[in-house]
């Protein structure tokens, strides 16, 4: 019975532990200055991302994508038509058999874009 209970416990400590330590890690300054770091560096990634694609409006480009669902339904990279981008959301043009399918992705979800030559 003492043993289940310390198991459990353990468990819960464990699965709690990335929490617990930056909890502990927050009051120090390196700490902090670090995760701000950290965070402005995705903040001026995403920026350049949109500028990437804001300035592909219109064009045909490969978006590659880290969203579970695409992946399991075609491949890692959407190729389509860039129609409209906003701070959050993407717009695009496929083409899946034969039909055109407008389909909206999440700007978190792209890691690259890339300009490819030709059109749908």
């Amino acid at each position: 019975m003492w043993f289940t209970l310390a198991v459990i416990v353990v468990y819960l400590l464990f699965s709690q532990l990335d929490k617990i330590l930056d909890a502990l890690r927050s009051n120090d300054p390196k700490y902090r200055d670090k995760k701000l770091r950290e965070e402005q560096e995705l903040n001026l990634e995403r920026e350049q991302l949109i500028i990437d694609l804001k300035s592909n409006i219109g064009k045909t480009c490969k978006l590659s994508n880290n969203n579970m669902y695409f992946m399991s339904v075609s491949k890692m990279d959407i190729i389509g038509k860039i129609i409209d981008v906003d701070n959050s959301w993407v717009e695009i043009e496929t083409v899946i058999k034969k039909k055109k399918v407008i389909t909206i992705i999440r700007i978190d979800d792209i890691y690259g874009v890339q300009r490819v030559i030709g059109s749908i």
